[in-house]
């Protein structure tokens, strides 16, 4: 019949073995990890256009940057018309692909 070992045996063997398989296990240099490709991301284009708004923030009109004037006189006859308040903000949008070529 095999004895029995005690706890403290059952450890000192267990870390006798843990430094044997150590010792036996080749050390290898880590490895350097080569650098990822960053992505470029072409910026997107924008260009400005003005909206005319009512008092909640519904788009009534939509005028080009150069159309300023017209945009102002827009909102000041939906103003007069409807007897509510309109008004004008300058608005980024995204410029489409057939406008980025020109």
């Amino acid at each position: 019949m095999a004895m029995r070992l005690s706890n403290r045996e059952r450890i000192k063997r267990r870390a006798m073995e843990f430094a044997r398989a150590a010792e036996e296990k080749e050390v290898r240099p880590p490895r350097k990890s080569s650098p990822r490709a960053k992505r470029v991301v072409a910026p997107k284009r924008v260009k400005l256009v003005w909206k005319v708004f009512n008092e909640g923030f519904k788009e009534m009109a939509c005028f080009p940057y150069s159309k300023e004037a017209e945009a102002k006189e827009k909102a000041a006859a939906l103003a007069k018309r409807t007897g509510k308040a309109h008004f004008v903000n300058g608005v980024k949008v995204a410029m489409e692909e057939s406008a980025v070529g020109q």
